[in-house]
């Protein structure tokens, strides 16, 4: 399932912030809760490319793409992913993506 109040939450928080420069780099923080851990204790990898596509909102939020893919009718995606795990993610921990 997809965190839709989540994303919500993130777009509304973009909007209130100011737009991004060309090649600033926005930086989004988001809490690992506890329906995000897998049965091993730790952040579920399916949920984190959910939150890492949460942390793609923001950029195109304040960067103004929004307004020029709406109007042509685009959508970001992702072609693929290679994640590279460095600490375990536990319930309740802050994430910065």
């Amino acid at each position: 399932m997809y965190p839709w109040r989540r994303m919500a939450l993130v777009i509304a928080k973009a909007r209130r912030q100011p737009a991004l420069a060309a090649f600033d780099t926005p930086i989004s923080f988001h809490l690992c809760l506890p329906w995000d851990i897998a049965p091993w204790l730790e952040l579920n990898n399916g949920r984190r490319l959910a939150l890492y596509d949460l942390g793609r909102l923001p950029l195109r939020e304040r960067s103004g793409l929004h307004r020029i893919a709406k109007g042509k009718g685009w959508g970001m995606s992702v072609a693929g992913a290679s994640v590279r795990y460095r600490r375990r993610v536990r319930a309740l921990q802050r994430v910065g993506i």
